[in-house]
């Protein structure tokens, strides 16, 4: 989970030229795909199980979250996000 911060938190630098600013829900979806595949790796395919955890580790990273909000993120890397089947392309390949 260190890295679905790490993601969070280094949209700003990521991100490249946006015409728009990432708002709450935007960082909220990367964060909350990024912990969807990584629970998916870890095995949690009970979708109640899921929802569950998502809601844990969004109030653990809510304060990552709110630091996110603002920052420069296009839609392109926000629809890369949505159809990323790994956190690394979401790093790698989407936010930058």
């Amino acid at each position: 989970m260190r890295r679905a911060l790490g993601i969070v938190l280094g949209i700003v630098s990521l991100a490249g030229c946006a015409r728009r600013t990432a708002t709450s829900a935007d960082c909220e979806a990367i964060l909350g795909r990024i912990v969807a595949i990584e629970l998916g790796e870890m095995g949690y395919r009970d979708s109640a199980l899921l929802q569950i955890k998502q809601r844990e580790l969004r109030q653990r990273f809510a304060s990552d979250v709110q630091a996110c909000v603002g920052h420069p993120l296009s839609a392109r890397a926000l629809r890369c996000v949505s159809q990323a089947t790994s956190t690394e392309a979401i790093s790698h390949r989407c936010l930058r």
